[in-house]
């Protein structure tokens, strides 16, 4: 099924989960008693991982807060996680035509200076236009106060 309206959350806010990733080739099962060390730190990565998911068994991604939009445009295939509201929240849902009247070009324009902007600074050097204007869709402007930390070692990055 595809995506049906674009979503803008104005009150609240809401959290964002995904399905854990697929254990590597040759990892056994999650769960499994059977695991040996073999000094690669796959071992390590699992138990990060297990460590990471919620009572559900999905991974937090992050949360949208007012202003910001869940982040999937109308047209797109299902959405890769779910989004959760951990508040009293307030939604504005944009249908396709509406959003194709109103915020279609905008987001357009936005993409391509985006795209831009990363080819013009080497960011992900080996990736063509097409990868890199999926990943700016992904991207969210953040403003951070000095001394944040962002992440920390050991930390599941997905």
């Amino acid at each position: 099924e595809k995506v049906r309206h674009y979503a803008i959350v104005l009150i609240g806010r809401c959290r964002l989960r995904c399905r854990a990733p697929a254990p590597k080739t040759g990892a056994p099962a999650r769960g499994s008693k059977a695991v040996k060390d073999d000094g690669t730190g796959a071992d390590d990565e699992e138990d990060g991982l297990a460590a990471a998911l919620d009572e559900d068994g999905l991974v937090h991604v992050g949360y949208v807060g007012r202003g910001e939009a869940i982040g999937l445009q109308p047209g797109e295939p299902r959405a890769p996680w779910e989004a959760v509201c951990t508040e009293r929240t307030a939604v504005l849902l944009l249908g396709a035509e509406d959003y194709s009247v109103s915020l279609r070009p905008f987001h357009r324009t936005l993409s391509a200076e985006t795209v831009q902007f990363l080819q013009d600074r080497g960011v992900c050097p080996q990736a063509s236009p097409a990868t890199l204007h999926r990943f700016s869709s992904m991207l969210r402007h953040r403003r951070v106060r000095r001394g944040t930390v962002l992440c920390t070692a050991g930390e599941i990055q997905r």
